[in-house]
């Protein structure tokens, strides 16, 4: 017979218990994000290069403020009544627009022996008078927006040009220089304007009949009716604004009143490539 367990024995105590461990759950890689819907982009074509023609206005129109579009884009139609090869001649003979503002002027042009006489005028242009050529300087200053006066004024430097004057920056002497520019001040025909000179002296004599109050013909496009009358320089830019610009009523006032004159620009135009719908003279 087994004896019973003295209350005194031992009690064994129970294994401790551990702690449960718990494995960390597998992470799910991650999802490739998912890329935007792609958006169409047209593609982006090459700028047009300029052309020979275009770079000369261009260059020619660096003293113009950018931010002037207006007068920039009325410069680059004005040009449209001339040539190619007239606008790069006129380019290479260091021809530059400016507008007019206080200090428009390029700086760079104001100085040397014309500085004086220059400034003598003022930077600005007075009165109502929409544009200005300044040959001592070779510089188109311009107030009007119009093309018909920016051509007058281009026909400025291009009869200035083409009779090969010669200019500051050219190599002249001071003396020669201011010369010159006293001959511009008093608009004196070039000596090579023999051809234009008996053109305004044919009109003059022609006495046509008048249509303002001060007895002058006006065929003019911008000009007052008495400007063309002053200079053979004033007749060839005003006939010249005229010839390309104007309507078919006053182109054919223009071949009455002063034929000669529409002849030299008919024959210039027509070797420059620049003739529209003019009609002949004969």
């Amino acid at each position: 017979m087994t004896s019973p367990i003295s209350r005194h024995a031992a009690v064994r105590s129970p294994a401790p218990v551990r702690p449960h461990q718990v494995t960390s759950p597998e992470v799910a890689p991650e999802a490739p994000r998912r890329r935007p819907a792609d958006v169409y982009t047209p593609p982006v074509a090459p700028p047009v290069p300029l052309t020979r023609r275009e770079r000369a206005v261009e260059h020619m129109m660096r003293f113009v403020p950018e931010s002037d579009t207006e007068l920039r884009t009325a410069i680059r139609g004005a040009s449209s009544s001339f040539s190619e090869r007239q606008l790069v001649r006129m380019d290479q003979a260091g021809v530059v627009f400016a507008a007019n503002r206080r200090g428009g002027l390029p700086a760079e042009r104001v100085r040397g022996a014309a500085e004086g006489f220059v400034n003598e005028r003022t930077p600005t242009i007075g009165g109502r008078t929409g544009g200005r050529y300044l040959p001592e300087l070779r510089t188109i200053q311009l107030r009007s927006r119009s093309e018909g006066s920016i051509v007058h004024e281009m026909a400025h430097a291009w009869d200035d040009v083409r009779n090969d004057r010669v200019r500051l920056g050219d190599g002249a002497s001071p003396q020669l220089q201011r010369r010159l520019a006293l001959e511009d001040a008093g608009h004196t025909a070039f000596a090579s304007d023999r051809e234009l000179a008996g053109a305004l002296q044919a009109y003059r004599g022609r006495r046509p009949n008048p249509n303002d109050e001060r007895g002058h013909s006006a065929f003019s496009l911008n000009a007052d009716p008495h400007e063309p009358l002053e200079n053979p320089r004033e007749f060839y830019a005003e006939g010249y604004a005229l010839f390309h610009r104007g309507s078919p009523e006053r182109l054919e006032v223009m071949r009455r009143q002063a034929p000669e004159l529409y002849r030299v620009l008919y024959r210039e135009a027509s070797s420059a490539g620049t003739l529209g719908t003019q009609p002949r003279l004969d």
